[in-house]
This record gives C-alpha cells, structure tokens and sequence, in this order.
C-alpha cells in the first residue's frame, strides 16, 4: 500500500465535500481538513472559505506530510500499520494514535514515534500488533463516550458522530 493509496483511503472516510456543522467542533472542514489544522500547517490567516475551495492535491499534500512524514508513519514496515496509524491519527491526533501503539508495545508514551518504539513495533508480528491496535483505539473511543449524558447532549456534541468512529475501526477488520 503506498501513502497515496492510504490517502485516498481517508478521503474516502472524511468525504470530499465542504460541511461546516455547528455541532461538529471541527468546523468549516473540507476532505477531512479543519480550519485550525490548515492554519496550523501554515496557513494561519486562511479562512472558511479556503477551505471550501481546497482542492484534492492541497489535501493530499497536507495528509502526506502532517499524518504521514511528520509523525514518521513511514518508518512502520507493515502497510497496514501505516494506514491504520495515519487514520487514527486523522481522527485522534498523531500524538494519541503513537501513544497508544506505545503503551500497546511497551514503550514510553511521550507521543513521539522514536527508535525505541519501533523497535519494540518491529519484535511484534503484524497480526498481533493489528488486532491489539484495533482494540486499544476502540477502548480509547469508548473512553471519550462514557460520560453520563443525556441522548440531547450526545446528538449535541462530537458524541453523534460515535457510530461512524466504530464503523471507521471495524473497517479494518
């Protein structure tokens, strides 16, 4: 599987069209790309409306080097692992997703994907390693929703949107 194959992959869970959800805190969002994490990645005066007019390749360029090269995803040897980090990265932050692959290897959980975690990564097989990770992020999404809220509340907040995070894991299966 190559980085663009794994975007086109996100592009396929993010949608390619322009929403701006009041109740989706991620806001004016196109291809899976918020407002803040373009102006983050550089673009700190852009507004609402560069986003709707983001095209593909912009996406493209920004998920291969924040979610791909800069938390070196690239340095996993299993393509599998590379696309199921680079997701969860997407939708939990790079820092999160390398934090739970540490503690699932028994690294350090610093949030930064350095020699040791790999190679504690590399001494796992593949099989086991994907199974644990798909557990690990289910737990870790359970764990944002087990608060006591009322069905209001959930439809309310970025809780509506759970059943698609599942969904998202269980594609991997």
């Amino acid at each position: 599987m190559t980085v663009d194959q794994i975007i086109d992959d996100v592009f396929v869970r993010e949608g390619r069209i322009y929403t701006n959800d009041l109740a989706d805190h991620g806001g004016p969002t196109k291809y899976g790309v918020t407002l803040a994490a373009w102006q983050e990645a550089g673009h700190s005066n852009a507004t609402a409306a560069d986003i709707e007019s983001l095209t593909e390749s912009e996406a493209r360029a920004f998920y291969t080097h924040r979610h791909f090269w800069e938390p070196k995803f690239n340095l996993i040897p299993d393509p599998w692992i590379q696309a199921f980090m680079v997701d969860m990265g997407v939708l939990q932050g790079a820092e999160t997703a390398i934090r739970i692959l540490q503690k699932i290897v028994g690294a350090k959980q610093d949030g930064k994907l350095g020699p040791i975690t790999l190679e504690l990564v590399n001494v796992c097989t593949p099989e086991s390693l994907r199974k644990l990770l798909i557990i690990a992020r289910m737990h870790h999404l359970l764990d944002c929703m087990v608060v006591d809220f009322t069905h209001e509340q959930i439809e309310d907040s970025d809780l509506k949107w759970r059943h698609g995070w599942w969904n998202r894991v269980a594609s991997f299966l």
